[in-house]
C-alpha cells in the first residue's frame, strides 16, 4: 500500500466554475466601465475628484484579461487537445454576446427614432449619425470597418471580445505546446524589443528626457 506521501500528485490547478469571485470581479469592473462613460455627465465631473476616473482603459484591459483567464481555465486543456467542437464553442460564445447586444441596440434606435419623430432633436446629434450605426450593430468596428462612432460606442469592446473568443482555440493549441517559461518570457521579450525600438527612433533629446 502506498503512503499518502508516495501517491502521485496532480499538479494541475483545480478547475473553476462560473459564478465565482472572478465573475464577481468582472461584474464590478463592468459597472465601473459604465460609470466611466458617464463621468462627464455627473454633477461634478468625476475626473475632478480623482485622475483615476480618466483611465477607463485600465478597466477594459482588466475585464478582457479576466475573461481570457476564466475561459482559458475552463476550456484551455480541452481546446488544446481538440476535445471541444469549435462550432459548438463558437456558437456558445456568440450567443452570450450578440442577442443582448442586438436587443440593446434595437431599444436605443427605437428611443432615438421615436423621439426624433415626436419632435425634439437629440441634444448631441453628432452622437446619433445613422451612417455610423451598421458597423456598430454588426460588431465589426474594431476591425477597420468604418463606423461605430456615437450611439452605443462602448460596444467596440464587444467587437474586440468576439475576436478574442474566436481566436482562443488556436491560441490554446499553440501555447499549450510551449514550456510555461516561454509563454511568460515571449511577451516580455517582445515588449522590451518594442520599447528599445521606440527609443532608437526618437531624437536623442527625447531619449535623455525619457531616461
Amino acid at each position: 500500500m502506498l503512503r499518502a506521501a508516495d501517491e502521485p500528485r496532480d499538479r494541475s490547478p483545480p478547475r473553476i466554475a462560473r459564478g465565482g469571485w472572478l465573475d464577481a470581479l468582472r461584474f464590478i469592473v463592468g459597472a465601473l466601465i459604465i460609470l466611466y462613460h458617464f463621468r462627464d455627465a455627473a454633477p461634478v465631473p468625476l475626473g475632478q475628484l480623482h485622475p483615476v476616473f480618466e483611465r477607463g482603459y485600465l478597466l477594459t484591459d482588466f475585464f478582457i484579461i479576466d475573461s481570457g483567464y476564466v475561459l482559458a481555465r475552463i476550456y484551455g486543456d480541452r481546446l488544446a487537445a481538440g476535445k471541444v467542437s469549435l462550432q459548438a464553442y463558437s456558437r456558445q460564445r456568440l450567443l452570450r454576446v450578440i442577442p443582448a447586444h442586438l436587443l440593446v441596440s434595437l431599444i436605443l434606435v427605437a428611443i432615438v427614432g421615436g423621439a426624433t419623430l415626436a419632435g425634439p432633436a437629440p441634444s448631441n446629434p453628432q452622437w446619433f449619425d445613422w451612417s455610423q450605426l451598421p458597423a456598430q450593430v454588426l460588431l465589426v468596428q474594431s476591425y477597420g470597418v468604418p463606423g461605430g462612432q456615437g450611439w452605443n460606442a462602448p460596444t467596440w469592446t464587444l467587437s474586440a471580445l468576439i475576436g478574442c473568443y474566436l481566436l482562443l482555440p488556436w491560441i490554446c493549441r499553440l501555447l499549450w505546446r510551449w514550456p510555461p517559461v516561454l509563454v511568460v518570457a515571449g511577451p516580455m521579450w517582445r515588449w522590451r524589443s518594442a520599447r528599445a525600438w521606440r527609443l532608437l527612433r526618437w531624437p536623442a533629446g527625447s531619449q535623455i528626457r525619457l531616461i
